[in-house]
C-alpha cells in the first residue's frame, strides 16, 4: 500500500506555535478531543482558522465531564482534561476546570449519571468564535459550576445549534 506522504512532505509541529502552512492552506481540517487537553486552546482555535477554509472541532460534553469516576474513582470526568468546553452556535466557550470541583460532591454529578450527550462539536466554515469563561474568584468559581449542575438536574441546559452525540462513557 502507498502513503500519501513522503519525508520531505511530513510535518512535525508544536500545536501552540504557528503552523508551517499558510493561510488556508487546507480545505477541511479536524481537531477531535484534542482542545479540552492543552494549555491554550484560544490561540490553538485561532491557527486553526488560519491555516483552514473550513473543519469540525470536537469535545467531551461538559456534562459528561463533570461525571465523578466517569473515567477513574475518584477523578470528575476525564482527569487529565484543564477545559470545560461548551458550544453555543458558532462560538466556543472554554471554562477552566478548576479542583475545586473534588471540594464538594454538589459541584459533581454522580457515577451511575448518564448524560443527555457525551460529547459536543461545531461544523465551521471560514471562522467561528472562540472565548474563555474567565472567573477569577474562588466563590465564583464554585458558582458557575454549581449553576451548571442545578441546569443539568433541572433540564434547564441547553444545547444551542450544535452537533453532538453519544459515545459510549
Amino acid at each position: 500500500k502507498k502513503e500519501n506522504f513522503t519525508k520531505e512532505t511530513w510535518v512535525k509541529a508544536d500545536i501552540h506555535d504557528t503552523l508551517p502552512f499558510d493561510d488556508n492552506f487546507f480545505d477541511f481540517s479536524l481537531c477531535t478531543h484534542t482542545l479540552e487537553d492543552i494549555r491554550d486552546p484560544i490561540s490553538v482555535c485561532k491557527e486553526l482558522m488560519r491555516v483552514s477554509k473550513a473543519g469540525y472541532i470536537e469535545f467531551p460534553s461538559r456534562e459528561a465531564e463533570s461525571i465523578m469516576g466517569l473515567k477513574k474513582s475518584g477523578l470528575v470526568g476525564y482527569g487529565n482534561h484543564r477545559w470545560f468546553v461548551e458550544v453555543d452556535k458558532n462560538r466556543v466557550i472554554f471554562t477552566h476546570k478548576s479542583p475545586y470541583i473534588y471540594t464538594n460532591k454538589q459541584l459533581t454529578l454522580p457515577s451511575n449519571w448518564r448524560p443527555t450527550t457525551s460529547y459536543v462539536g461545531l461544523f465551521w466554515e471560514n471562522t467561528f468564535d472562540v472565548e474563555e469563561n474567565v472567573i477569577i474568584g474562588t466563590n465564583e468559581t464554585i458558582k458557575e459550576q454549581s449553576d451548571f449542575i442545578k441546569s443539568i438536574h433541572n433540564k434547564n441546559y441547553k444545547m444551542n445549534d450544535c452537533h453532538s452525540g453519544f459515545y459510549k462513557l
